[in-house]
């Protein structure tokens, strides 16, 4: 059994075999591209894991609405002993 799929330019049947060819060279492509995105990736979030951080607390929280609906919250956080917010 032979299963042909009309090409979008030349109008010629595409077999089964040119089609899983080009699916395989455009899967190939996607995982290069990953492959080379990944260093980068790994730069950033070294990057970022030498920021300092800090832990907040939300103390209050409300959701109402007057027109719109609107998100109120307040936080609080620790540095150096003393509580902000």
């Amino acid at each position: 059994m032979e299963i042909t799929v009309t090409g979008p330019r030349s109008g010629k049947p595409m077999h089964i075999t040119d089609f899983l060819t080009y699916l395989g060279f455009v899967f190939a492509l996607g995982t290069i591209l990953m492959i080379l995105h990944t260093p980068v990736d790994i730069y950033r979030e070294s990057k970022q894991a030498k920021w300092p951080s800090v832990t907040a607390t939300i103390t209050q929280l409300a959701v109402r609405k007057i027109h719109q609906w609107k998100i109120g919250q307040r936080l609080a956080y620790r540095f150096r002993g003393a509580i902000y917010g």
